[in-house]
């Protein structure tokens, strides 16, 4: 009995210790994949590991954090791994791209890419020459045009990119993603809390960056202003805006083009030459609310669509726009589609509403008040002698509705052509 007892007993120290070196074993492999933490700073060892980020970068393993310390660094990064690279703040980090004509930032995509930017300043890299600020550079049988770029896009597969507290500036594009350098299947960007100005061309280009016209663009908290081009320019996909300021930027402040989904709310558009400039085609939807687009060219142009197009603009003020083509505070020229225009308030623009084309427009409880010219006014005589843009004069093929839209104190007058056959309750009666 008394050896029966032993076997038992060493049988449990035995299974206790197995269970022992088991979960030692879990343990110690959990530990090893966990992220590591790698430090740059100016100085280097021993104050941190590395003095140029570009050596973190070769050192870290996917999924790494990168902490980027307080100083300027003038390198130029390529970024091939999933990564996170945190500065100590947008006024405190600063990124000087060191090679003439080259991107600060060149996101190398190979299969799946999720990355991280927070806390620090992109200034771009001089030009190229004085004469040409990008460069064609030999790739293959073929060339490429190279440009001195904030941050821009290349590769194949799928992308994920997300910036926080950033500041790019003095680039020539500030986020760059175009079809012929980048074969994407998914792209991702968001952008909070940021500012991209003063840029050579465009602040944001995505320009056919994803196979399946499903790259996604959401704003919050963000300014766009101050650059040579357009504050954001997007061909195909998808655009969410919220709480973001374009301004002074020398094209429109949001360009769209193709086969868009455009949820913008709460967004100021002010002293842009046009505010908000859309050309959507098939089955595409945009939706303005509660936006602010004051003091541009011509504050909100539509046009293109398909027969499933929609268009909403309301609860939106369309104040001071001015001097360029009609200088309208909106602009129609949606050949399919329906546009819905309610509670705006649309005041001492150039005109009110200029109607080129469009198939079916609902307008209601709107204040369209103060304008130079006219209220609402499609392109026919009497209301524009020349037409605008080689569009012809002659029936437009409207179908107009809605009701109870104040106008008062439009120059030229509330209506034109008067002739025209408005619904009888358009304008609200006294």
């Amino acid at each position: 009995m008394r050896y029966l007892k032993a076997i038992l007993l060493l049988l449990l120290v035995t299974l206790a210790g197995n269970t022992f070196s088991l979960s030692f074993s879990v343990t110690t492999q959990q530990e090893a994949t966990l992220p590591a933490v790698w430090s740059v700073c100016p100085q280097g060892p021993p104050l941190c590991q590395f003095s140029k980020i570009q050596e973190a970068l070769t050192a870290a393993n996917p999924g790494d954090l990168i902490q980027i310390q307080m100083g300027t660094y003038s390198e130029t990064l390529v970024i091939s791994k999933s990564l996170r690279l945190v500065g100590a703040g947008r006024d405190l980090v600063r990124l000087q791209g060191a090679e003439a004509g080259k991107p600060v930032i060149t996101l190398q995509v190979e299969g799946e890419l999720e990355l991280l930017l927070d806390g620090l300043t992109i200034v771009g890299a001089p030009p190229a020459s004085a004469e040409q600020p990008c460069f064609y550079a030999p790739l293959g049988p073929s060339s490429e045009f190279i440009c001195p770029n904030g941050v821009e896009v290349r590769g194949q597969g799928a992308l994920n990119l997300t910036l926080v507290d950033l500041q790019i500036v003095q680039a020539y594009g500030g986020i760059v993603c175009i079809g012929s350098a980048f074969e994407g299947s998914v792209v991702r960007l968001a952008v909070l809390r940021s500012r991209i100005a003063d840029n050579q061309g465009a602040g944001i280009v995505f320009w056919a960056c994803s196979q399946e016209d499903d790259s996604v663009i959401t704003l919050t908290q963000t300014t766009i202003s101050g650059n040579g081009s357009n504050g954001i320019s997007v061909a195909e996909g998808e655009i969410n805006i919220t709480d973001s300021t374009f301004s002074s930027n020398r094209a429109a402040g949001v360009e769209a083009v193709g086969t868009m989904k455009i949820m913008l709310s709460h967004a100021w558009f002010v002293n842009n030459t046009l505010g908000i400039n859309i050309n959507v085609s098939m089955r595409s939807l945009v939706e303005l609310n509660q936006i602010m687009v004051m003091g541009n060219g011509t504050g909100v142009a539509f046009s293109g669509g398909g027969e499933e197009s929609s268009f909403i603009l309301q609860d939106s003020t369309l104040l001071d726009n001015g001097g360029l083509e009609a200088g309208a505070g909106l602009l129609l020229f949606l050949e399919k589609g329906t546009v819905e225009i309610r509670r705006n308030l649309i005041r001492r623009n150039q005109q009110g509403v200029v109607i080129r084309v469009a198939h079916r427009v609902e307008a209601s409880n709107n204040r369209i008040l103060e304008n130079e010219g006219w209220g609402v006014a499609l392109v026919l005589p009497p209301c524009f002698d020349v037409p605008l843009d080689g569009v012809p004069s002659g029936d437009l093929g409207l179908f107009i509705q809605g009701v109870d839209n104040e106008m008062s104190g439009n120059k030229r007058g509330d209506l034109c052509p008067s002739d025209y056959p408005w619904p009888p309750d358009f304008i609200k009666k006294p």
